[in-house]
């Protein structure tokens, strides 16, 4: 029997008096079919089912199939929310299906016992708390049921029952990994001391606020003293779950880290579960002390009796927002010795100090200033004795308010010596939350302006940071400096002379070049000869100033440059710029040879050198050798050489007209080629063992072949150097020439060999994750110069070679992107659509079929298809073995799309594609019951098709969805007349 017939049986039972004949009935036809079992469950409504029903007959029901169990679990609830339940024994049924219930629906039954009378939920829910107690964890599991009877126990006078339950589900457990993590310790692991156990919840950390926060004011309503102490031990257990050693830890219980602030806080990251567990824990108190103010002092003692910090912490939190406070007890604890010198308790015993110095007695108050006289004591070493000025500033704070004259003097004297407090002075350390500060200025930019010069020269050759926090900078002077020019660049241009001074610190020279290069981007003109000048003095500069005021540390910490390479990289930048700008903002031609002899000075740097180089690019996780050029002086310097010489050909033919044999040619720049070819040579004058410059060498390898294509020929050997010892300057020039270039026929032609060589390489690396992208970016290189027509499918041509060598992640990857390409650009020439018909043929019969297939490449043929570029008969040849592949389909809705658009033409094919996506297991999300849907679209047309055999197999997909919990699509049935008609109106 169809799947929606079943169902309207079912219906016509369920609509009719409950007996034990109709009950028999609905057992014989939802017989073997859990789906139906389910439905059925799901609509009873009259409690007249619960008497007619065998509690044997549910209970075989229910096994092994949550969606019967959560069904009839949903049918107590509504009988229950009517109030129906009590004239019948339910209580024996909801323990029977809890017995064979798994985690979800047995929180639906908790739903349903919440409306049991008071005794019987209580009974549930000790029971439920057993229950629970034996779970670890309950993942993905929403506790409102519980949250419910909780609530409802609590509100009906059984307060220890609500406990019960509260406390299983909110109970702390410990770190399984705790053992591992102790013994790493043990074995002298250096980072392990850094590693603490983590206790757990059975909830996510989310679910756990909620059920807190929700459940906590019906607790404390109800036993607020008893609700107070559950909170304490499990916080207790937090604590003591998270040492390694609590037996010899204690009082010291990590919270100052893990908790720096009992009050609600930025400080504290509410990550883990305890973060809210404390929460309630305190607002328990808070609650306790605003309601019972007596009891403060038994709080306090019993907080303190269990020793450990957090515990201390809140009875002094206690004590400063308790509304009747004793003072006793106050004044006690300001004036203990240990409680003021002791870390862990800082931010609240600074705090209970600032809020209750002027309600101690004159010698309690007396007391606590002369500890506070005592923390500034001098002991003659000076870094010990800035310590103790600090902590005594800092303590002045707290009872700033209160100080007499003398005190007065004293905050004031280190308030000038240290300044405004980097931290809250209530917290001895400080994490996250920082504020990005803009670096100052000195001067403003008016008192910039208005200086001559002359002047101004001498104040940045005179003027030096002084470091302190939020002082200012030489970044914030260099900023202003920057602005002004982009303001006025003739003014500044035609003084930039005056800047030629080595006694200048670099810093502002690379600012001042900053507001040059922000004209230039804007499009407007610069005088270019002045500012070619003062760049070409920058550029001839030594690296490394001879005179340094600071460190390099210092430096960096001050906001200065650490050398000349920031500024001289700027020069390159400002060249670059003027090569390619447009209009009256580029540079003249007439300024090549000023401009020729800064590119090549830089191009020849330093910088990096070859031990900076080494270092910097062997290190793990350094950045590759493309960026690391481009944050270097000669690589920038060698990219602005390219660059040169694009101008250079640019105004040599203007207007694009010169022949293709009189392109440009070493010729029109014979400058740029002993420098390109220095890169090969040994010696002082070479540069043949940097990586930094074979990787420009690889961004511009198109350019190259394009200037002289021999020429890249007969350097082969130096740009993809063979012997193992240079392997690393050929992989430079390689992974550099993909990530940054398309494919081209002429540099293939160039190139050829190393595209075979690297190719094969493939195979050594196939699966693993390093140089990934590098693999896509010569797939793509294949893919292009295939589809181009310069290679072909011969045995051991390039495509072939691909194939063999590279793993299925980037073949499947390769082919997928062919089909996101063709959904994007759907006008490819028909040529190019046949060889990529043509290269898919081949490879299945290359591999020995579809069933041969990678699954990564098979997939990918669904991308192809719903691009909609290929013609249907053969795309129908392959879809149905993609489609079968019962994984994770990126674009099945792109594919159901085009399936819908291919139905009128190919209805047979395209209900064939639809039944294997339906049957899959996964995917089920794609068929929700829309009308605006494709797979609806395309059954609603097949469900009405003259030929029967379409209209039959689009009902059994129909019905088949229906199984699958689509139950929507029984409207669709109707609407073409299909099934029981007598329900049909």
């Amino acid at each position: 029997m169809k799947y929606f017939d079943r169902l309207d049986l079912i219906d016509s039972i369920l609509h009719g008096p409950a007996s034990t004949h109709t009950w028999s009935e609905l057992l014989a036809l939802i017989d073997g079919d859990a789906s139906a079992a389910a439905y059925a469950m799901r609509n009873l409504e009259s409690s007249d089912w619960l008497v007619v029903a065998n509690l044997k007959d549910v209970s075989s029901l229910i096994v092994g199939d949550n969606r019967v169990s959560s069904g009839f679990a949903q049918y107590l609830i509504k009988c229950a929310e009517r109030g129906e339940l009590k004239q019948h024994d339910v209580l024996v049924k909801l323990k029977a299906l809890r017995g064979l219930a798994d985690t979800p629906v047995r929180f639906e039954l908790a739903r349903a016992a919440a409306f049991l009378e008071p005794s019987s939920s209580a009974e549930w829910a000790t029971q439920e708390a057993k229950w629970l107690q034996s779970l670890d964890r309950l993942d993905d599991t929403v506790c409102d049921p519980h949250r419910m009877l909780i609530k409802q126990l609590a509100e009906r006078g059984h307060a220890d029952a609500a406990l019960g339950l509260a406390a299983a589900l909110l109970d702390v457990l410990p770190d399984p990994a705790a053992d591992l993590k102790r013994n790493r310790v043990d074995q002298g692991n250096p980072t392990a001391q850094y590693v603490f156990p983590r206790p757990h919840a059975r909830l996510d950390e989310h679910e756990y606020r909620d059920v807190l926060r929700d459940i906590l004011p019906y607790l404390l309503a109800a036993a607020p003293e008893k609700t107070f102490e559950m909170l304490s031990d499990l916080t207790e257990k937090a604590m003591v779950y998270g040492l390694r050693d609590p037996a010899s830890e204690k009082p010291n219980d990590l919270s100052i880290v893990r908790r720096p602030a009992i009050e609600d806080h930025e400080q504290n990251k509410d990550y883990h579960f305890e973060h809210h567990l404390i929460s309630a824990w305190r607002d328990a108190a808070e609650h306790l002390a605003g309601k019972y103010p007596d009891r403060v002092p038994d709080m306090v003692s019993a907080l303190e009796a269990r020793e450990w910090n957090l515990f201390r912490r809140l009875a002094l939190h206690l004590l400063r927002v308790a509304p009747r406070p004793s003072m006793d007890l106050i004044e006690t604890r300001l004036t203990d010795a240990d409680l003021f010198h002791k870390s862990g308790l800082h931010h609240e015993f600074w705090g209970l100090l600032e809020a209750r110095f002027q309600d101690l007695t004159a010698e309690g108050q007396a007391r606590v200033l002369e500890r506070i006289e005592e923390e500034g004591k001098q002991t003659g070493d000076d870094k010990e004795d800035r310590i103790r000025r600090y902590s005594q500033y800092r303590w002045l704070l707290a009872i700033e308010s209160h100080l007499e004259e003398t005190r007065v003097a004293r905050l004031a004297s280190l308030r000038n010596e240290f300044g405004q407090p980097s931290m809250p002075p209530d917290f001895l350390t400080w994490t996250g939350g920082v504020e990005f500060i803009e670096p100052s200025s000195p001067l403003t930019q008016e008192d910039i302006a208005s200086l001559p010069i002359a002047k101004l020269v001498t104040y940045l050759r005179d003027w030096k940071p002084s470091g302190d926090w939020r002082s200012p900078t030489a970044g914030g002077l260099g900023a202003q400096l920057t602005v002004l020019v982009q303001g006025a660049p003739e003014k500044w241009a035609d003084n930039l002379n005056y800047f030629q001074d080595c006694s200048i610190d670099c810093t502002y020279h690379r600012h001042l070049l900053s507001g040059f290069v922000a004209v230039v981007e804007s499009g407007k003109s610069i005088p270019w000869a002045p500012v070619l000048a003062f760049a070409e003095w920058i550029a001839d500069l030594p690296l490394v100033p001879h005179e340094y005021s600071f460190s390099d540390e210092q430096r960096g910490d001050l906001g200065l440059d650490r050398n000349r390479a920031s500024a001289q990289m700027e020069v390159a930048r400002l060249l670059v710029k003027g090569f390619n700008a447009k209009g009256s903002a580029a540079l003249s031609f007439d300024l090549r040879s000023a401009g020729w002899r800064i590119v090549e000075r830089l191009a020849d740097s330093e910088d990096p050198s070859p031990e900076v180089e080494a270092k910097s690019l062997n290190a793990p996780g350094t950045f590759d050798p493309l960026t690391k050029a481009i944050n270097t002086v000669r690589g920038e310097g060698l990219s602005a050489v390219m660059e040169y010489a694009g101008w250079v050909s640019r105004h040599l033919d203007p207007g694009g007209d010169r022949p293709a044999a009189c392109k440009p040619s070493w010729s029109d720049f014979p400058e740029i080629q002993p420098v390109i070819e220095s890169r090969f040579h040994d010696g002082p004058a070479g540069f043949s063992w940097s990586i930094v410059d074979r990787a420009v060498l690889g961004r511009w390898l198109p350019q190259l072949v394009r200037i002289d294509a021999q020429w890249v020929r007969g350097h082969l050997v130096g740009l993809f150097p063979q012997e193992p010892e240079k392997a690393a300057r050929g992989k430079a020039t390689w992974d550099t020439f993909l990530r940054c270039n398309p494919a081209f026929n002429a540099v293939y032609d160039v190139i050829r060999e190393e595209y075979f060589d690297q190719t094969r390489a493939l195979a050594a690396s196939a699966g693993s994750d390093e140089d990934k992208d590098i693999r896509n970016n010569l797939a793509s290189h294949v893919l292009a110069l295939y589809v181009w027509g310069r290679i072909s499918l011969d045995a051991d041509d390039l495509v072939d070679v691909f194939f063999r060598a590279a793993g299925s992640d980037v073949t499947g990857s390769m082919l997928e992107s062919v089909g996101r390409v063709l959904s994007r650009e759907k006008d490819l020439k028909p040529a190019f659509l046949e060889r990529l018909k043509a290269m898919w043929d081949w490879r299945v019969q290359t591999i020995g079929g579809l069933e041969s297939m990678p699954e990564a490449e098979l997939m990918a043929f669904g991308f192809w298809f719903a691009s909609g570029c290929f013609d249907l008969d053969w795309c129908f040849r392959y879809l149905p073995a993609t489609l079968r592949i019962d994984k994770k389909h990126w674009g099945q809705i792109q594919v159901l799309e085009q399936l819908a658009a291919a139905f009128e033409s190919k209805p047979a094919e395209t209900l064939r594609c639809l039944e294997i996506m339906v049957q899959r297991a996964g995917d089920l999300w794609l068929f929700q019951p829309r009308e605006d849907g494709s797979a609806w679209k395309i059954l609603d047309s097949a469900l009405g098709h003259a030929d029967p055999r379409i209209a039959q197999k689009a009902d059994e997909i129909t019905n088949t969805l229906g199984q699958k919990r689509h139950l929507g699509y029984r409207a669709l049935r109707r609407k073409h007349s299909i099934g029981r008609k007598e329900l049909n109106k």
